[in-house]
């Protein structure tokens, strides 16, 4: 009877074994869409130019991403729109994006090492005021680009509505910080701003100035919105989207 249940109990552990080889995937986390989706996003910004060639950091005056391999980025149109002369702040010298030489934004805040690709606010495709989306191309093809050792990766985006109480998260280029910088939040709902028929997506934590085109993403690093505003008064405290579906309608209809 000993040798028996010892011989049961082998088995037992040979199969248990085997199933601990086999085990499930783990599920996409954080930690790694927030890695991915740095080597999409890139601050709109404005630069002065000098004669020699060198530029200058001016403001950065909102966030983007990559949707396309011929340098398309997606922002908000309001970004655009606060780079345009006016009276009431100082002007736009010259609208650009960075990103770093070697494809990878620092994690530790060291120097960084940036090369500048300039774009045409007039030659922007944008929507209405309401949509609030803007894309736009830059002159040169950084995909190619001999400076640029890794290419950045345009975004998958990702039309479905998920479901509210969603943890998401999203990256972009707040307070003036050269750096992307990420938060997390939940879909707190689906609804609408001044009784408007365009649809936004509610977020449970407020945003910081200058986040404003960031994208919105899932743990497994597919967009699903785009970020437009933060709440005021008794909406302090939440963030404002416009939805994946239709930032890909607004893409399609280029």
């Amino acid at each position: 009877m000993a040798y028996r249940s010892l011989c049961l109990t082998g088995l037992a552990i040979s199969a248990f074994g085997q199933q601990q080889g086999k085990a499930p995937p783990q599920p996409p986390t954080f930690i790694q869409a927030i890695d991915t989706i740095k080597h999409s996003v890139v601050p709109v910004v404005c630069l002065s130019v000098a004669q020699d060639g060198s530029a200058k950091l001016d403001i950065i005056a909102g966030s983007a991403f990559f949707t396309a391999t011929d340098g398309s980025f997606v922002t908000a149109r309001h970004v655009l729109g606060e780079m345009q002369p006016s009276p009431l702040r100082r002007p736009c010298n010259t609208p650009a994006i960075y990103i770093p030489r070697s494809g990878i934004w620092p994690s530790d805040g060291r120097f960084l090492d940036v090369k500048w690709f300039t774009f045409a606010l007039n030659e922007c495709a944008m929507s209405d005021a309401i949509l609030d989306l803007a894309r736009c191309k830059p002159h040169d093809d950084l995909w190619h680009d001999p400076e640029v050792r890794v290419p950045p990766t345009p975004v998958t985006i990702e039309a479905a509505l998920p479901p509210e109480g969603t943890e998401v998260a999203f990256t972009g280029f707040p307070l003036q910080i050269p750096l992307p910088r990420t938060a997390r939040a939940n879909i707190a709902g689906y609804g609408s701003r001044d009784n408007s028929e365009t649809s936004d997506m509610v977020i449970d934590r407020a945003t910081w100035p200058g986040a404003s085109g960031s994208p919105v993403f899932l743990a497994n690093g597919h967009v699903i919105g785009v970020l437009l505003a933060r709440g005021t008064s008794e909406a302090t405290g939440m963030a404002f989207a416009r939805t994946g579906n239709l930032l890909e309608k607004f893409l399609h209809s280029q």
